[in-house]
């Protein structure tokens, strides 16, 4: 009889003690949220550079999914931080983390959002400022990557009636137009 052995899984944490994600799993996480919002190589997001230590990520960071009232509370608290137009790359992010971030096309900024990273056990969530993203998972159910709801704001209202459609986007909870 063979003897198989578990591999356990130990979490990586910083040097505050708080869990954090692998460069690889930071890189995967990040790759599928920007498949969502960038819809192939039409945009780019850059990350703001919104703290000074891991520590300001932490402090803000929720490990488990609350509300998305909360998740807005949050972010609108970040974004009163002078993020003075720095951008940065994330190399290794702090599970439950908030990434605030700018879409542009070209150097041109288009809109912004923010990214909640998540956590081992929950998908990211992504806001975007175009009155429909308003922290939604960019999987579908089937796995699929979405990416109409991240679109930039006029996109949004010329596809407002395919997105207020129930059965194609059983997450969002937008009102049909008036006819």
């Amino acid at each position: 009889m063979a003897n198989y052995q578990s591999k356990k899984h130990y979490e990586q944490l910083n040097k505050y003690g708080w869990p954090v994600f692998s460069k690889a799993q930071t890189d995967n996480r990040l790759a599928l949220c920007k498949q969502a919002i960038c819809q192939g190589r039409k945009y780019v997001i850059r990350f703001k550079r919104w703290y000074n230590t891991e520590l300001d990520i932490q402090k803000h960071a929720k490990l488990r999914t609350t509300s998305r009232q909360e998740f807005t509370e949050i972010l609108e608290e970040i974004n009163q931080f002078g993020w003075g137009g720095i951008y940065c790359q994330i190399e290794q992010a702090i599970e439950g983390g908030f990434y605030p971030f700018v879409r542009c096309s070209g150097n041109k900024p288009i809109d912004t959002g923010a990214i909640w990273i998540g956590t081992r056990h929950d998908f990211p969530l992504i806001y975007i400022n175009n009155t429909v993203a308003d922290w939604i998972c960019p999987y579908t159910k089937s796995g699929n990557v979405m990416t109409e709801p991240f679109d930039t704001l006029p996109q949004v209202v010329q596809n407002w009636h395919r997105l207020s459609n129930r059965k194609l986007f059983p997450s969002l909870r937008l009102q049909p137009l008036p006819a």
